[in-house]
Order: structure tokens, then sequence, then C-alpha cells
């Protein structure tokens, strides 16, 4: 078969399919081919843009490393709009947006360039605007409507509070890391059904999902920031929980077994983080009592992957007690297969069997439970 005919027959749908399996480095290389895989390469390197990058080395593991030259591709986009049609997942860093990082790299972009590379991206699913964003700083978001868009995440909600509501109705998975003062007479309510990840302060999630709110949606919760509610009740009725981060600013063991207390169990909960490392409150009595685990435990019956970071993670005791630790906090949560401290971690193949030392238990956590805004990219 000649190379003409073969090039008629061979379906371009088959050939987008194979490209499209193929990570950064290969893609960059069939570019190069000819100009029919040079416009189907370049869509598909346009379609994810990330910060990190993800290759499995010879064992399996897997491997993140930081994409240094990220922003070029927006400065692509920027160059020519018609590319802002293949993006669908992307990662941003503002500092390197803004002008206020690294030495050597391109010149910072004005709030009207921004404007025009968002425009130009009307099927982007995933967006995540990483970093702090200084006051007064516009990102060029006014307007900017983005129909497809099910993912989010941005550090600073408060600069961009219209660009959020405009969006809450049709999101999926909402993160926001950084401290927000969202007014509560503000409309945050998302649509019916629609939330299923969410991170971020405990005040927005009751603003989100108010009593009356469907509870069915739900499937992880991750809470950071200031503000420690009195009680975790109304996060037990949504049924389909499975995961749970608790990292509240200041939270010692006490306030944590405030908050928990008249909690039901979640049994849908199955990976579980607590941080209970207030700092302020350390001393010798605090640090020579161990934690009490079974309290701590009780509304999570369900756990299989527990990670702890405790408030005797500067002591040897973690060292000396942490396979006890995993054998007491085993009595309740009875099909833990793996228990992770801050200094040491331990698996079990299951119930009844023995617990052991693991340098590599955090990674048999089932990331899916928990899943990034924007994946890395593969490489």
């Amino acid at each position: 078969m000649d190379e003409h005919r073969f090039s008629r027959l061979f379906p371009p749908e088959l050939e987008q399919k194979i490209l499209a399996l193929l990570g950064l480095l290969d893609l960059t290389r069939t570019a190069l081919v000819c100009r029919r895989f040079r416009d189907m390469s370049e869509s598909l390197l346009f379609r994810h843009i990330a910060v990190w990058s993800v290759h499995f080395d010879d064992k399996g593991d897997a491997v993140h490393d930081l994409l240094h030259n990220w922003h070029k591709a927006i400065f692509c986009i920027l160059d020519d709009v018609t590319l802002g049609r293949h993006v669908r997942f992307l990662e941003v860093n503002v500092p390197q947006l803004v002008g206020a990082v690294v030495d050597g790299r391109a010149a910072p972009m004005s709030a009207d360039e921004l404007h025009t590379v968002w425009s130009s991206m009307p099927g982007l699913i995933a967006l995540s605007i990483n970093g702090w964003i200084p006051d007064g700083q516009d990102l060029g978001l006014q307007n900017i409507d983005f129909p497809r868009l099910q993912r989010l995440r941005i550090d600073t909600p408060d600069r961009c509070i219209d660009f959020l509501q405009r969006h809450l109705p049709r999101l999926q998975h909402l993160s926001v890391v950084g401290i927000t003062k969202i007014p509560f007479n503000w409309d945050m309510t998302v649509a019916t059904s629609t939330l299923v990840h969410y991170e971020g302060p405990y005040p927005l999630l009751m603003q989100l999902l108010p009593d009356g709110a469907p509870t069915h949606s739900l499937e992880s919760c991750a809470l950071n920031g200031p503000s420690v509610p009195s009680t975790l009740v109304p996060l037990a009725r949504h049924q389909h929980l499975k995961y749970i981060s608790i990292d509240l600013d200041g939270l010692d063991r006490a306030t944590i077994l405030e908050i928990i207390r008249d909690c039901p169990p979640f049994t849908g909960v199955t990976s579980l983080k607590i941080v209970f490392d207030n700092r302020d409150d350390w001393n010798m009595e605090t640090t020579s009592a161990n934690p009490p685990w079974s309290q701590l435990m009780r509304p999570f019956p369900a756990a299989l992957y527990i990670v702890l970071i405790v408030d005797m993670d500067y002591y040897d005791v973690v060292f000396e007690r942490g396979l006890q630790w995993a054998k007491d906090i085993s009595e309740t949560c009875k099909d833990a297969r793996v228990i992770v401290f801050k200094r040491i971690a331990f698996t079990r193949a299951g119930p009844g069997f023995d617990w052991v030392a693991d340098d590599d238990a955090e990674e048999a956590i089932d990331a899916s439970l928990n899943p990034s805004v924007v994946h890395a990219v593969p490489r």
C-alpha cells in the first residue's frame, strides 16, 4: 500500500485518538512529522496546560516535575488567539502572569491581554488560578464566562467574587485555598446536585449548601482556613461523602473533639485527614498524653486511609508510640489499611494482619477520592 493511499484510508479520528495517548515530549516530536500531525499535535498540546508534569519511573511510581516554561503557552495564545479554542484544562500561577516572580521570564501581562486570553477559551472545563492575587490586581476576568467550566480553583476568591458567582451554578469541583471574606448575604448557592468536590472554609461551604440543599452530590470535603465551626453535624447530612480533611487554623485536640462530638457516624468516609497541631498550646502535659483515638475516630468507623498530623510530631514519641497508635486506631476503624503520621506511616494487608512501618504508605492512598482541579499533564 503506497503512502498516499494509506493516508486516505487511515481515519483521522483514529489518528487523533492515537496521538491523544502521547505525552508532552512525544507530541512535540509528532508535531514535526507533517502538517496534518502538526495540527493535531498542536491541538493536544494546548488542550491541557499545567504547571506540573507527571511520568512513571521504572518501578511504576509517579514522578512529578515542575514545568518552568508553562507560561509560554499563555503567551502563544496571546499571539494566536485561535489556539485558545483547544484549551480544556488550564493551571496558571498568578505571580508569573502579573510579574512578581522569576528572572528572565516574559514581561507581565496586562488586564486587557489576560482578558483576550480568557476570551479565546470557550471550551474550558477546568481552571486553577494558583497563588495570591495582590490588592488591586486586575486579572481581566470581568464579564468572562466559561460556559463549560466545571472545576475551579481560586486562591484569592475575594478578588474574583463576581467571576465565582457566575460559574457556581455549573461547578462540580470548587477549591478556595486562601482566606475569604465573602459576605454572608451574597447569593452563593450552587445549583441542585452539582457540587461533588469542595476545598475551602467551612462558612463558605454552608453558604453553598445551606439547610435544605440536596445532600447526595458531595463526595469530598477538605476544610481549611481560620474559621472553626462549633460543630460538623451539618456535614453529616451528606450521605455520599467519601473523603474528609479537617485542617483548620489553630486546631487542637480539645477543639477537634468538640466539633465532632455530636456527629453521627460518617459511614461512607473511607479516606480521612485530621490536623491538630496547634503549636501555641504545646506543653509537656499535652505532648505526654496519647491522643484519645477512640473518641477522635468514632465518627469515622469506615476509614481505610487515615492521615493524622498530631500535636506531638516534634517529639520522638511519634516513633516510639506510632505502632501502638495504629493498633488503637484500628480498634475503631477496623478495616483501616493505611495510617500516616507526619514522621512515620504504617500499612497492613487487611483486618487481622499486623501493621508494618512503610515509607511508601501514602502512595497507597486512593488519590481519586480527593482529586486536583487540574491534574499534572503527562510528560
